[in-house]
């Protein structure tokens, strides 16, 4: 696999303009014997290289931007300084090429079925939440209240059979805020919209078969920008909220396989972008001043297409699920 530097500069050039996130045809690098040889024997492994990169982006995303950016609370704090401070996991079930079953072909890229395997998966974070301008007196209730957000995470690694996913840092900081449109009142429900910001580390994604050919995604990263209306009220200590909004991620990487013992001497650059729409609910029991709050959601509506078939497919729905303990002065 070795041409000249101009050969894989142009080829690298015309990857990077093509991307992959535009229906899933066959990407041109995974026929260009600058990356594949002249024998094709990388083509199958290139793509499901560049399959397994969309397939990851569509699921990470979910993991980092899905839900209420303040779990069990529909409005604003408010006045400063009201603070709310939670301890959150978010978990769901995330999907991975699993070669250790299914061989990654030698040869010319083909379409086919990747088999895939189920593993769970989590981030755990620290928010808090700081009430900023306490809104406007409207009737017996109040609108216009702005809270600020602030998330430590925590990204565990994973592995399967197979597989495996190793961050570059394990900790990063997420942004974001909230405008109270309508404060929760005796007769009236809490109602906001939030915004806010959480990007992943860059994280190295390898799956090997059996018979020792592999694919990788390196430097793989994501950035996430999100926002979300919720309406919700107390009734008692029994909290009840739902909310929708949409969350747009971008994402990049470089690829590499490796297929009798041979990788590519340069790793093509991939970036893909699209928008999800989620719905989710919140449950909340408040005992003194400490809440636990379980939160359930659905995430739909991405453009992500892959080569290769995967099941469950690569733009379908995905569920996830959150639980916090939270507890401050308001």
């Amino acid at each position: 696999m070795k041409l000249s530097s101009f050969a894989l500069g142009s080829a690298l050039v015309f990857v990077t303009s093509v991307g992959i996130a535009q229906g899933g045809p066959l990407n041109p690098a995974c026929t260009d014997p600058a990356f594949v040889g002249a024998s094709m024997d990388g083509g199958d492994a290139c793509q499901r290289a560049f399959d397994s990169f969309a397939y990851a982006t569509q699921q990470y995303g979910i993991l980092l931007s899905a839900g209420n950016m303040e779990l069990g609370r529909a409005d604003a704090l408010g006045a400063f300084p009201n603070f709310r401070l939670a301890f959150r996991a978010t978990g769901i079930v995330l999907f991975a090429p699993g070669f250790q079953t299914s061989n990654i072909p030698i040869g010319p890229a083909q379409p086919g079925s990747v088999y895939t395997q189920s593993y769970d998966y989590a981030t755990v974070e620290i928010n808090g939440a700081l009430g900023l301008f306490k809104g406007f007196e409207v009737g017996t209730t109040r609108m216009g209240a702005v809270d600020a957000w602030l998330s430590v995470n925590m990204v565990p690694g994973a592995s399967a059979a197979g597989y495996k996913v190793e961050p570059t840092s394990k900790v990063y900081v997420a942004l974001g805020g909230r405008l109270g449109l309508l404060a929760e009142g005796k007769s009236t429900p809490g109602v906001a919209v939030s915004f806010f910001q959480r990007d992943l580390p860059k994280s190295n994604i390898t799956a090997t078969d059996f018979e020792g050919s592999s694919i990788a995604v390196n430097n793989f990263s994501i950035d996430t920008h999100a926002w979300s209306a919720t309406v919700g009220k107390h009734f008692g200590v029994i909290g009840l909220l739902v909310g929708a909004g949409q969350t747009h991620f971008s994402s990049k990487a470089t690829v590499s396989w490796t297929v009798n013992d041979t990788t590519p001497a340069m790793q093509p650059p991939v970036s893909a972008g699209s928008t999800q729409t989620q719905y989710f609910g919140d449950f909340s029991l408040t005992l003194g001043r400490v809440d636990f709050v379980l939160e359930v959601g659905e995430v739909f509506g991405s453009d992500l297409k892959t080569y290769n078939t995967f099941d469950p497919h690569s733009d379908w729905g995905r569920s996830f699920a959150s639980a916090a303990i939270t507890f401050g002065h308001y």
